[in-house]
């Protein structure tokens, strides 16, 4: 490698040529002045830096995607082992609403909500209004 730097007469230090180095690409070398260097690198750290943001990019969709079919495979477990509970039937009172009636099943295992949700689907209703006199199937404890 040529120096660099030289010393002659009272010039201490002085520049003597251009900075060169020597770059060894898949058994191949070439020379590349010091300003190509650098850009070179600054290329490649780019590159990184996008390969890196599609990386964490297709992790993050990854765990969201996977996430999201967890919770729909729960809740579908959970609404097809609520549709075989066993049922009676119940008359509605002046006062009682989804929740109430819901909260009085007291399914082992199961949510209020799960068991509105029971009552909504099993009843084919539309709403959660009710009237007195109206029957409802509800879920019982097997």
């Amino acid at each position: 490698m040529r120096d660099v730097w030289s010393t002659e007469g009272s010039s201490a230090l002085a520049r003597s040529g251009e900075v060169r180095f020597k770059v060894l690409e898949g058994g191949l070398s070439r020379s590349l002045r010091a300003d190509e260097a650098w850009h070179e690198d600054a290329v490649q750290v780019r590159r990184n830096g996008i390969v890196a943001f599609v990386c964490v990019t297709a992790i993050i969709l990854a765990l969201g995607i996977t996430a999201l079919g967890m919770s729909l495979s729960v809740e579908a477990r959970v609404a097809d082992s609520v549709a075989s509970l066993p049922y009676e039937t119940v008359t509605v009172q002046a006062g009682d609403s989804l929740w109430s009636i819901a909260s009085g099943c007291e399914v082992p295992g199961y949510g209020t909500a799960d068991v509105v949700r029971w009552i909504r689907e099993r009843n084919h209703l539309d709403s959660a209004n009710l009237h007195p006199g109206q029957s409802l199937e509800v879920p019982v404890a097997s």
